[in-house]
């Protein structure tokens, strides 16, 4: 078997003086679907963002690829619990999946052929080019999540997370989505 791309160890993290978290260990393997399930409030978010650096770990390791997890958050592609875009900001889908790629950056992204086949790549696998020119805030609910996917998967990350990635879609986006990451 090969080696883990995501392996943590003992890990705890507080939060707001409090321990959310103790003693967790999990190995991910490369091509392996991992689902974590548990009540509201168990600490399934905090660590996620424990994992990308976002959340200071109190004890324990997270490596990605043999180096901490959190410096390695360019080999991660993370779809948040909650997005909301508003509906008159001048974004469209394809620009949202863009900034997967260049949006750390300050100044007008310089839009390269290579950049172009990677977002019409990312668009394609989610599904989203029937309206990859539409504004993001018009979107349904079941087509943002699309665009959002799009846009984590658009630098062809080696882990994907994604939080609550079900949340607030009707039976039948759900389904789809479901599809669509089984097929990823």
């Amino acid at each position: 078997m090969s080696d883990p791309i995501l392996s943590v160890a003992h890990l705890s993290v507080d939060l707001g003086g409090r321990c959310i978290l103790r003693d967790v260990s999990f190995d991910l393997y490369p091509g392996q679907l991992c689902a974590l399930i548990g009540e509201n409030g168990a600490g399934k978010t905090t660590l996620l963002r424990s994992l990308l650096g976002l959340m200071p770990i109190r004890a324990g390791q997270a490596l990605m690829d043999g180096a901490p997890a959190g410096q390695r958050r360019a080999l991660v592609g993370y779809v948040p619990q909650k997005i909301a875009f508003d509906a008159d900001i001048p974004l469209r889908t394809r620009d949202l999946v863009q900034l997967g790629l260049d949006g750390h950056r300050l100044g007008l992204p310089l839009f390269s052929g290579r950049k172009k086949a990677l977002v019409d790549q990312a668009l394609h696998a989610v599904g989203a080019e029937s309206f990859a020119d539409q504004r993001a805030g018009e979107l349904s609910g079941g087509q943002q999540q699309r665009a959002v996917i799009a846009h984590a998967l658009v630098r062809q990350p080696r882990l994907l997370i994604l939080d609550e990635p079900l949340a607030n879609l009707d039976f039948g986006s759900a389904n789809a989505l479901v599809a669509l990451l089984g097929r990823l």
